[in-house]
């Protein structure tokens, strides 16, 4: 949400209304709080933005990018994020705020979060207002609806310049009222007669300017190290520290954990969790601090990671994040080393033609009857080697009697006397000697397709079957042999603040090996990647330069440039634009998706009409 998409002009504020609640509401039901719209009640001037491509040129583009110098300080809106994250005060639902701002006679509407419950009710309360506002305005006008109306339940950190607001989920519950709008001045004189009486209420809302982060010199590394150390075997808990203190712990992440909001996993959301609080802390939580907290977090789910996992993964959890040093803050943010995006674009060109539908509506049976009809050349991508049978079976029987006019191949890792590189040069051979314009097709899998040099095959449209996985992260530790690794792998000029990789020439003789020792299978896996003429490595300039304490954390993108050559692109999946190699390619790459429709098939029976099977299992 870098950029912004799109800007609305609306007359009246029931304008508004209608376009976030209608307009903006997701279609369908989102996996987690971050598969989602956004808005912002504001305006963003055009401003320039470098990027860099392949070749190592810039260029720049102008645009309106959500950042804070560029935003207009002039809200259309007031706003408010009730969270009830005060166990202390009332448990505020919609309809309470909503009798509220009805009783002062105001325009609003209000929908629920992602997050809410029933138990625990969680939403955004939107205001009509008589005049716009600055940013300093509207929290002067937060802290007094706050105390007077939102029972000092709301949010008071999204006011800063350019933040976002989430917008509707699919399902949300919606209150609305037309009446006037907020009379401005008359509640800011209000705000500052209350700011006379009752100085405190402004201190949760008068926080310093975030800091930007400096190198740390290896003596203060050093000094670090010592101290983590320290703080490792110190089971003290100050009487302050608590998941409930919003200094170390935002009530959003435990509904992340409840949600298993990372990846679908108790155990990495947790770990996430533990290490924004790391973070949040400045690293300077005791070994008992954090398995108070980690407990804590824990026990909102009736204890569910302890039953789980047990007290070796929770002590594997804390040991892993208190060993992360945290680098001091700067207060000078002019002094602070430049901050570059590992996701620099690049200008590719390449368009990719997009069936999305959901499993059973005929998307891909429909690709296979255009591939019947039109007798062209194609390259069809299959996920996995067993469904190149498949689909390959399906093809006959929609080509029928005409299958003497294909010329049907297949490549994949199971024969096992070639390599799929020779076998789709052998099959490219043969279809140079076929008379021009006779229909082929080949089958492959999604990691052939990622790794192959196809600039011979100009002649083909290729059609990817299913969402391919081009991206990965690992983390590799080689303290005591790092010098060896050095002789595998060469790290280029610092990019952001990871380094790209490539191999040396004893490394590029190593990925080519079929059989390696028990150390070098310790990295053969990362060494046949980087081989890989399509795969971009980083690693994260931290474990490179400091080994001694720290990982190796990799990270790696298949790039879609070895799909120009083709005539055509095609992707074929189920929700295929919500997916993160859409979105990696789309960013890195400037991808152009292009939505291509086709008719569906009806359902023999409805998805509403069919039965969920809930069931419990030891086993994941």
């Amino acid at each position: 949400m870098a950029e912004i998409t799109g800007c609305e002009v609306f007359q009246t504020f029931a304008d508004l209304r209608d376009f976030v609640l209608n307009k903006l509401r997701f279609p369908s039901t989102q996996q987690s709080k971050f598969e989602t719209y956004g808005w912002v009640p504001s305006v963003f001037q055009f401003t320039d933005r470098e990027f860099r491509r392949k070749d190592g040129t810039t260029f720049t583009r102008h645009g309106s990018w959500r950042v804070g110098e560029a935003e207009l300080d002039h809200l259309s809106v007031f706003y408010a994020d009730v969270d009830n994250a005060d166990p202390s005060g009332p448990m505020l639902s919609p309809h309470d705020v909503a009798n509220a701002l009805v009783d002062l006679g105001l325009s609003f509407f209000i929908y629920t979060s992602f997050s809410h419950k029933a138990e625990h009710p969680k939403f955004r309360v939107v205001v009509e207002i008589d005049r716009g506002i600055s940013r300093a305005e509207a929290l002067d006008l937060f802290v007094a609806t706050n105390y007077a109306v939102l029972g000092g339940q709301a949010d008071a950190s999204i006011y800063d310049p350019a933040d976002f607001l989430f917008a509707p989920p699919a399902d949300p519950l919606v209150i609305t009222h037309d009446g006037g709008p907020m009379p401005v001045d008359d509640l800011l004189a209000s705000a500052a007669a209350l700011r006379e009486a009752s100085p405190e209420l402004w201190q949760v809302v008068e926080r310093a300017a975030r800091p930007a982060r400096a190198d740390i010199t290896p003596e203060q590394a050093e000094e670090h190290r010592a101290k983590l150390a320290v703080l490792r075997l110190d089971q003290s808990i100050r009487g302050e520290v608590s998941a409930s203190n919003r200094q170390f712990v935002r009530p959003e992440w435990i509904e992340d954990y409840l949600t298993e909001a990372v990846g679908g996993s108790r155990w990495q959301t947790m770990r996430s969790i533990m290490g924004k609080v790391w973070l949040k802390s400045g690293g300077d939580l005791t070994r008992g601090e954090m398995e108070t907290i980690f407990g804590e977090i824990d026990a909102a789910s009736g204890f569910r990671f302890a039953h789980r996992h047990g007290a070796s993964k929770t002590s594997e959890i804390i040991e892993f994040v208190m060993s992360r040093p945290v680098p001091p803050r700067i207060v000078d943010a002019e002094a602070a080393p430049e901050w570059k995006p590992i996701l620099e674009r690049e200008e590719s060109g390449i368009v990719v033609d997009t069936v999305e539908a959901a499993c059973g509506e005929g998307k891909t049976h429909d690709m296979l009857t255009r591939i019947a009809r039109e007798r062209g050349r194609y390259v069809y991508v299959c996920d996995k080697i067993e469904n190149i049978e498949k689909r390959r079976a399906e093809l006959l029987r929609i080509v029928g009697r005409d299958v003497m006019r294909f010329h049907i191949a297949q490549a994949h890792s199971q024969h096992e006397e070639f390599t799929v590189a020779k076998q789709l040069r052998d099959i490219r051979a043969t279809l140079d000697k076929l008379w021009a314009g006779s229909a082929a097709i080949v089958f492959c899998t999604h990691a052939s397709m990622l790794m192959m040099d196809w600039s011979d095959w100009s002649d083909c449209e290729v059609i990817i079957d299913e969402v391919p996985e081009v991206t990965a992260t690992f983390t590799l530790n080689a303290r005591d042999n790092h010098d060896l690794l050095r002789r595998y792998l060469r790290a280029g000029d610092l990019d952001g603040q990871c380094y790209p990789m490539s191999l040396t020439q004893e490394g590029a003789v190593l990925a080519q090996r079929r059989r390696v020792d028990a150390y070098d299978r310790q990295h053969y896996g990362l060494l046949v990647m980087l081989a890989k003429p399509n795969t971009k490595v980083w690693v994260k300039r931290e474990g490179w330069d400091d080994p001694g304490s720290n990982d190796l954390d990799f990270f790696c993108f298949s790039s879609p440039e070895n799909l120009k050559s083709f005539r055509r692109v095609w992707l074929l999946g189920d929700e295929a634009m919500k997916s993160l190699t859409a979105k990696v390619w789309e960013e890195r790459w400037r991808v152009t998706f292009r939505p291509y429709d086709f008719e569906r098939r009806r359902r023999a029976i409805p998805i509403s009409s069919r039965l969920t099977i809930l069931y419990f299992s030891q086993h994941r």
